[in-house]
């Protein structure tokens, strides 16, 4: 008999974990600890056996859901064709970094199905994300030295952090006036978890996951709601002035403010503005710009047809020099995906990959939108969080591939599958 749908949750549901929540925690360790192939491959499985248990069972499939995973599956099918010639190991990468955005979603709306209550789903997302958020911590603990070196040395010594603890504070600060009813968590546990999560977050040390939680809380209060542009163009406006005013109070040229993190947040633009580069010095500060710097160049050498499907899956941008990005800081002039997603699309499958890509994340946003006036708490908060989710993708792609990202984003793109199903579901009832 299927379970009804309870818009209080906290008093209806016991205090056990079920299945999918032990996955969504799980999954999310994983992604950040183990291989990602072995998570794909988890999430292939799940897909794999609601797919044949949807097909054998009358409920009906998910459309919107469709409409988010085949704009993917297109990109996918267009690279695959034009670069049929392609090295074949580079070929086979491009179809995972492109097919497994759209896996993980799939994953995450089966894991929903399984489990019909968005407390539970949001609750996972905690309990993972704070699990992330301990791993964040217990180096500084151990080794309380770590605070005293500048953010480019912590990073290289600890990695660049986790995305999962900036989605369970998100979570949580949503859901801050009644943590019980919406999460089944008691107050002082939830309290613990933000601090752990925030503190995780901070630790990290990037620039990245700051601006992602940033962008969480403003979602969190509903400033990406219908009607409500004019706070997004004043918190962008405060946003500018803040890193001008960081501008102002550094020395952007020295050494010593680039390897710090309020450095760092103060150059952001510069990094990722395309210029003329002069000298080694400079692209290797500027990495990300002249990345893109150098696709724009070869995109604009392509012939007329290639600009609307590109190069293909397998082609590789010459970098005009070498550089330390292969594994164990092997020397590579010829790399086979860019920090800038978007870049990565462009010169892979051109204006088409492109746009089949800011059409899936619109439909994210919409199915957002479309539900920012319920009434009912927790699905006012789910669609919140599918806004905050939608722009997080879509600004993470530009600076660090995103969607395209192996592992970093993977918190990002299973809540989506997650609330993609209960967001559908809520509307069409």
């Amino acid at each position: 008999m299927q379970r009804p749908y309870m818009p209080a949750l906290g008093a209806a549901w016991d205090s056990g974990l079920t299945w999918p929540e032990a996955s969504i925690a799980i999954l999310l360790v994983m992604a950040a600890k183990l291989t990602p192939v072995l998570v794909t491959g988890l999430d292939l499985c799940l897909v794999i056996l609601a797919s044949a248990a949807m097909v054998t069972s009358s409920r009906p499939l998910p459309q919107k859901l469709f409409m988010v995973v085949i704009p993917f599956l297109l990109i996918c099918l267009s690279g695959m064709l034009v670069g049929i010639d392609a090295d074949r190991y580079s070929y086979a990468k491009d179809i995972w970094y492109v097919t497994n955005p759209a896996l993980t979603m799939c994953a995450g709306f089966v894991l929903y199905r399984a489990s019909p209550e968005a407390g539970r789903g949001l609750r996972a997302f905690v309990i993972g994300g704070t699990v992330l958020g301990i791993f964040a911590i217990v180096p500084f603990i151990h080794q309380p030295a770590l605070l005293m070196l500048r953010a480019n040395d912590i990073r290289q010594e600890l990695g660049t952090g986790d995305y999962a603890p900036v989605l369970a504070l998100t979570v949580l600060f949503s859901c801050r006036n009644d943590f019980k009813n919406m999460l089944g968590i008691p107050r002082w546990a939830a309290r613990v978890c933000m601090l752990i999560c925030l503190s995780g977050m901070v630790l990290s040390f990037s620039r990245t996951i700051v601006i992602v939680g940033f962008i969480g809380l403003l979602a969190a209060v509903g400033v990406f709601a219908r009607r409500a542009w004019l706070k997004v163009l004043i918190a962008l406006v405060l946003s500018i002035i803040v890193i001008a005013s960081l501008r102002l109070s550094v020395d952007v040229n020295s050494s010593d403010v680039k390897s710090t993190f309020i450095g760092k947040l103060a150059r952001s633009f510069d990094e990722i503005t395309v210029h003329e580069y002069f000298g080694e010095r400079d692209r290797n500060e500027n990495w990300r710009g002249y990345e893109t710097a150098r696709v724009l160049h070869e995109y604009s050498a392509f012939e007329p047809w290639r600009w609307i499907v590109g190069r293909g899956f397998g082609a590789q941008l010459d970098l005009r020099l070498w550089m330390p990005l292969g594994e164990n800081g092997a020397p590579m002039r010829y790399v086979p995906i860019m920090h800038n997603g978007y870049m990565y699309l462009l010169f892979k499958g051109g204006a088409f990959s492109v746009s089949m890509f800011l059409v899936s994340l619109w439909t994210l946003l919409a199915i957002g939108r479309g539900s920012t006036s319920a009434n009912e708490p927790t699905t006012l908060i789910c669609a919140r969080l599918m806004q905050g989710i939608a722009i997080s993708l879509l600004f993470t792609t530009w600076v660090i591939a995103g969607a395209f990202n192996k592992v970093d984003m993977y918190p990002y793109l299973l809540s989506a599958g997650y609330l993609c199903g209960y967001l559908t579901a809520r509307s069409a009832q």
